[in-house]
């Protein structure tokens, strides 16, 4: 899989935020890129279903290696049950569950009757 865009913005308080396209107009199961979290505040997925989307699962996952080839920490699953919907999921490095050096998105059940745009946005200090 490859990275579709990347946005970077700097805030007023020195702080910055990147935006990470990983999936674009996806329908099949699919595994996208790791993205870096190390030295960030925590992340945020942001899923897109088209119009027409009826069913579909997108789980959020992390890991301490960008090259595990295990079973990645499920910290979340998005259900595109509807179309035309953005969901969203995110963690902060707050959480008992962090932190993880790298996540990704992962397709696990199909998209059904569309498809969905999928971008990670990760806080750093």
């Amino acid at each position: 899989m490859a990275i579709y865009s990347e946005e970077v913005q700097m805030r007023n308080n020195g702080s910055e935020w990147s935006m990470y396209k990983v999936f674009d107009n996806q329908q099949t199961t699919a595994t996208s890129d790791p993205i870096d979290v190390r030295n960030a505040l925590g992340f945020s997925f942001v899923v897109v279903a088209s119009v027409g989307t009826t069913n579909g699962v997108v789980t959020v996952e992390g890991s301490h290696d960008s090259a595990f080839t295990g079973t990645w920490h499920a910290f979340d699953t998005l259900t595109t049950l509807e179309g035309n919907k953005i969901y969203l999921a995110g963690k902060d490095f707050s959480s008992a569950e962090m932190p993880v050096k790298y996540v990704r998105a992962r397709i696990t059940t199909a998209i059904g009757g569309g498809n969905v745009d999928v971008w990670v946005m990760v806080q750093r200090l």
